[in-house]
């Protein structure tokens, strides 16, 4: 078990971490390029024809 005075840090350790792991994957989002129309009634269509 944690002791009390270390679990203020390991809190705001994980924090941290979660939030690097956002900036990181906006970052990643932005370089990836523009963005891509995308028909999802025409993909469940596909999807449902190779499927069954």
């Amino acid at each position: 078990m944690d002791e009390p005075d270390t679990t203020p840090v390991k809190v705001t350790n994980e924090r941290e971490a979660k939030r690097q792991a956002l900036v990181q994957a906006l970052i990643d989002g932005e370089q990836s390029g523009p963005s891509e129309y995308f028909d999802a009634e025409a993909f469940l269509r596909e999807m449902r024809d190779t499927l069954g």
